[in-house]
């Protein structure tokens, strides 16, 4: 919200700026324009949804991702209001990018790490897909639940159960693959 705020106010400050400029204030518009410079610098800079728990979630991730050195591809057109209640849409997202992003930080950093994450999302439906670099050799269940690559196996490995379960009870579709060290999951609700 803060940052929406300050890109609104950026029109006000390019209107003094351009005003500065016309009364011939060159050293003064320089000044405040190098000011404004650094403060756009500060702010974050990816948006991916006018939703703001989607942008949470998906920010938080997905830019943690990027700053690690993973190659990162969103492409999130959502409404403002989603099908999910937002406890809902906050288990299904961080599982998903939560899942990616350890499973891309335990491949070797020569390796090509990369999250490729899709969401579409009404009041009447969504779709969220998530595939990442994986050097695991997963085991998949015929039910498609993954076991665990976590020490502590006993706390760990809800993930996509929960992910399911959600799908389900939306009547929807859920599925993991994995494939030539590509890891997907998909929830189609």
């Amino acid at each position: 919200e803060s940052t929406r705020r300050e890109r609104h106010e950026m029109r006000h400050h390019v209107a003094l700026i351009a005003e500065m400029l016309s009364s011939g204030q060159k050293e003064r518009a320089q000044a405040y324009t190098n000011s404004l410079l650094d403060k756009v610098d500060a702010l974050p800079s990816d948006t991916y949804s006018s939703n703001p728990m989607i942008n949470a979630i998906v920010g938080r991730y997905l830019n943690e991702a990027k700053a690690e050195g993973v190659a990162v591809n969103a492409d999130i057109r959502c409404e403002e209001r989603v099908m999910l209640r937002d406890d809902e849409l906050c288990v299904l997202l961080t599982n998903m990018l939560e899942n990616a992003m350890e499973a891309c930080m335990k491949m070797p950093e020569e390796s090509e790490r990369f999250i490729r994450f899709k969401l579409r999302a009404t009041e009447d439906h969504l779709i969220a897909a998530c595939e990442n670099s994986t050097d695991a050799e997963l085991m998949i269940s015929a039910n498609e639940n993954v076991a665990t690559s976590k020490a502590s196996a006993e706390s760990h490995g809800f993930g996509i159960p929960v992910m399911r379960q959600i799908a389900e009870k939306y009547n929807g579709k859920f599925s993991v693959a994995c494939a030539k060290g590509v890891f997907s999951v998909k929830a189609i609700l």
